[in-house]
């Protein structure tokens, strides 16, 4: 109970709610295992200093900046690709939240680049990233000639050359529905608005239907087991 007293203390007043130096550490621990250690840098109270100094931490935030500097170019070598095209792209997660929510990009970690595109884009732009260097992760197929859209919600999924996985959905839901009827997808696509994100145009949902992806994820996909980044995301 320590451990989230004091994530959520952190979280919301930067103050530790245990002065006990045990649940500190093991607060500490848990950023790293997590990978939410960045979301805290510079944040930590004063009397930590000493503590983060000589604690592995410092580690962590630089193995955590490396793989966010990968996700960006890999971010940025797709949107290219989207742009050449003439292809509309809208960023879902953490491409979405690294970019255009937290103060620096590597205070959220990503597994993975999650996109939203119009369902007559869909094929279109697999095929033109398996044209140009991307591939199936589980696949050797060189081409995707059709698609069941009231299956899947989303692409089988692809990685580039640096192992980067790309998911490219049609849709949020992960199960089919009559009509193929997501209206979460209907209405943050309706709703969307236009950046630019390294000189390149691209789209991301407004706040609200930000805000309701962001729980749907974690409620309805990943059942509340998704970890203290949901918590960091909100």
């Amino acid at each position: 109970m320590s451990l989230v007293k004091n994530y959520l203390s952190v979280l919301k007043t930067k103050n530790f709610a245990s002065d006990d130096l045990n649940s500190k550490k093991i607060f500490l621990d848990y950023c790293i295992s997590t990978n939410t250690a960045g979301f805290f840098w510079d944040r930590a109270p004063e009397e930590l200093t000493t503590t983060l100094e000589s604690h592995d931490f410092k580690e962590s935030i630089l193995y955590s900046k490396k793989r966010s500097l990968q996700h960006q170019h890999s971010l940025k070598s797709f949107l290219k690709l989207a742009n050449k095209h003439d292809i509309d792209v809208c960023l879902l997660k953490g491409a979405y939240m690294s970019n255009f929510m937290y103060p620096d990009f590597s205070m959220r970690s990503m597994r993975d680049l999650d996109i939203l595109v119009d369902e007559g884009d869909f094929l279109k732009i697999i095929n033109i990233m398996l044209e140009n260097g991307y591939s199936f992760l589980n696949s050797h197929e060189k081409k995707l000639a059709k698609f069941n859209f009231n299956y899947a919600h989303q692409a089988p999924i692809l990685v580039d050359k640096f192992g980067v996985a790309v998911e490219i959905h049609h849709r949020l839901k992960m199960y089919s529905e009559i009509n193929n009827s997501d209206y979460l997808v209907k209405n943050l696509i309706k709703n969307k608005k236009h950046k630019i994100l390294f000189d390149l145009p691209v789209s991301i949902p407004d706040n609200n239907f930000a805000f309701i992806h962001c729980c749907h994820h974690a409620i309805s996909k990943s059942r509340l087991n998704i970890g203290p980044i949901f918590l960091n995301d909100l």
